[in-house]
């Protein structure tokens, strides 16, 4: 099993985007909730902070960066050309760790 540094991550997508590292995770932390809830990632006893279990229910199970993006930019505050040059350079990052094709 592979096994990601967050931190590690964090920092590499905020170098590469010239970005402060809370912002960069937080965003991620939105992105990670988003997968909770839709059952891409299972942990039962989660407890959100930014979304709830409910209001994912029928969320796709497919990672949406423009859905993402939005999300940070309404809840967040976070704008979304801010936003979703994160989740590039995430996908970036776990492609550079053979994790994804």
């Amino acid at each position: 099993m592979t096994v990601i540094n967050g931190e590690g991550q964090t920092l590499w997508i905020a170098e590469q985007l010239d970005l402060p590292a809370g912002v960069v995770e937080a965003a991620l932390d939105l992105e990670f909730e988003y997968m909770v809830g839709v059952g891409i990632v299972d942990i039962p006893d989660y407890e959100f902070e930014i979304y709830s279990r409910e209001e994912l229910g029928g969320a796709s199970d497919v990672v949406d960066i423009d859905r993402l993006a939005s999300d940070a930019e309404e809840r967040l505050g976070i704008m979304r050309e801010i936003a979703a040059p994160i989740f590039e350079k995430e996908t970036e990052f776990l492609e550079m760790r053979g994790l994804i094709d």
